[in-house]
C-alpha cells in the first residue's frame, strides 16, 4: 500500500460519517473539474470551443474546470460528454474504491479517447494481442473464482469466446455463428472437460 493510500485509509477510518462524505465530495468535484480540462486539452480545444459545442458561454467552462465548483447537474455533464464525444458514467462506489482512485489520480488516468480514436472500434492488426489482454483479464478473474468453468464471449462480431476451465487452462474457441450465441458443447466443458 502506498503511503498516500495508507494516510487516506487512516483518515477515513478514524473519521465520522460527515467528514468521510465531505472528503469524497471534494475529491469528486476535483476529479470532474480536472477531467473536463484534461479531456478538452486532449482534444486540442479551447474553452471557447468546448462552450460552443455545448451551447453555453465560455465562462461556464472556466467555472466547470474549477476544482471548487460543486453544483454539477447530470444534464450539464451529459452535454459535456456529448461535446467531448465520451460516455458519462455515474456509479456508486465504496470509500475504499474512492481512496484507490485518489491514489491513482493522474492526467493519464483521466484521459479518454474520442469515439473515432477508441481502439475497440478500430480494425487492428493487433486484434489477437488485444484478445490476449482480454484473456489475461479473464484469467485473473478466474483466479478470483469469478469465471471458473464458464464460456466468456470476447467478440460477438467475429464469434470468438474464451473458455476458462476449472483446471486453470484458458483457451480461445470459435463460435458457430457470428451473432455471438454460445456454442452449447463449450458450455458443458467444465471441471476437466467433456
Amino acid at each position: 500500500m502506498s503511503e498516500l493510500l495508507g494516510e487516506i485509509r487512516n483518515d477515513l477510518k478514524n473519521a465520522d460519517k460527515e467528514y468521510r462524505h465531505a472528503y469524497v465530495d471534494e475529491v469528486l468535484n476535483a476529479r470532474i473539474a480536472t477531467q473536463i480540462k484534461v479531456l478538452r486539452e486532449q482534444r486540442n480545444m479551447r474553452q471557447e470551443d468546448l462552450a460552443d459545442a455545448c451551447g453555453i458561454h465560455q465562462p461556464m467552462i472556466s467555472r466547470y474546470e474549477n476544482v471548487d465548483y460543486s453544483s454539477w447537474s447530470t444534464n450539464t455533464l451529459k452535454k459535456l460528454a456529448f461535446a467531448l464525444d465520451v460516455v458519462l458514467e455515474v456509479t456508486f462506489k465504496s470509500f475504499g474504491d474512492r481512496a484507490r482512485d485518489v491514489n491513482e489520480f493522474s492526467r493519464e488516468s483521466l484521459q479518454v479517447p474520442k469515439f473515432e480514436d477508441d481502439p475497440f472500434f478500430k480494425e487492428s492488426e493487433n486484434y489477437e494481442q488485444e484478445t490476449n489482454v482480454a484473456a489475461a483479464k479473464q484469467e485473473s478473474e478466474k483466479e478470483a473464482g469469478l469465471a471458473q468453468g464458464k464460456v466468456i464471449p470476447i467478440d460477438k462480431r467475429i464469434g470468438k469466446t474464451i473458455l476458462v476451465e476449472n483446471n486453470g487452462k484458458v483457451s480461445e474457441k470459435e463460435m458457430n455463428n457470428s451473432a455471438g450465441d454460445y456454442v452449447p458443447e463449450l458450455q458443458l466443458q467444465q471441471a476437466g472437460g467433456g
